[in-house]
């Protein structure tokens, strides 16, 4: 207590019996003196608490920035909110798929940003992580700022405090529309070969191949089928092949019907 009445509280502070107060303040200590005529040093093991709490602030500072830069840069959609569903931040890949600022999203829920068909799946998936400490990945659909549906693959996770209390979650919106076109259409050509396949296999299982010698006679030049009948060459190969004919003549026959014709003519003149 001092002459004033006033009490002095020197908290952790070594004394200094051999030591003067103009030399401890000439170092740049606060000299304080006690009952017994000692000197309290104070003040420097409080600078160096308070540059090390200068440091550690400056360090989470630079950690905040880095990793805010880091959301704003990647370039899928991504987003976090606490137990109520509402949203606590997001990217800028977020602002722009579904084209809302900031001022017109935080604070918001699903059901204030995404049409009403939607938010009650996206929902549920929610109080499952605010519920239950997990990891969730899952395909959905997505309505973007200009009102087109993209299929899409959620990723989330509860988010936790320093306790393990659940807090909250985060969310990454992965864009899978073109993939998913892709094996549309992959699916659709693989349909498309599988019945060419099929309708090929068919019809080389309808065709009947001739084999070995085949009996045809010398003059009529009718075939010997395998039962011992003779038939034309067209009835044979239309059973055989299934193929129809047409008829015409071909230049030696079609000259020499003329030929005929024309004896025939002189003849009966």
């Amino acid at each position: 207590m001092t002459d004033k009445g006033t009490i002095l509280v020197v908290d952790d502070i070594p004394s200094y019996p051999d030591l003067q107060a103009d030399t401890l303040t000439a170092k740049g200590h606060q000299a304080l003196p006690t009952d017994s005529g000692e000197t309290a040093l104070a003040g420097g093991r409080h600078r160096t608490e308070f540059a090390e709490g200068e440091q550690t602030e400056k360090e989470l500072r630079h950690s905040e920035y880095f990793l805010n830069m880091l959301l704003e840069t990647i370039p899928i959609p991504i987003f976090y909110k606490n137990r109520e569903g509402r949203y606590l931040g997001f990217n800028k890949a977020w602002e722009t798929f579904f084209g809302k600022s900031r001022e017109e999203a935080l604070g918001k829920s699903v059901f204030d940003i995404s049409p009403t068909e939607l938010p009650e799946v996206y929902n549920a998936r929610d109080i499952q992580l605010f519920e239950k400490q997990g990891v969730q990945a899952y395909e959905s659909q997505v309505r973007d700022a200009h009102d087109a549906m993209h299929d899409v693959v959620f990723h989330k996770a509860s988010l936790t405090d320093t306790q393990g209390a659940i807090i909250g979650l985060i969310g990454a919106i992965l864009d899978v529309t073109e993939r998913k076109h892709a094996e549309e259409e992959l699916q659709r050509y693989s349909a498309e070969l599988e019945k060419n396949n099929k309708e090929l296999q068919d019809a080389l299982a309808d065709v009947k191949q001739l084999s070995g010698l085949l009996p045809i006679c010398a003059s009529c030049k009718q075939i010997r089928d395998d039962k011992g009948y003779w038939k034309s060459v067209e009835s044979y190969l239309k059973e055989h092949f299934e193929v129809v004919f047409s008829h015409g003549l071909c230049p030696e026959c079609e000259k020499k019907m003329y030929e005929d014709l024309d004896k025939l003519v002189k003849e009966n003149n």
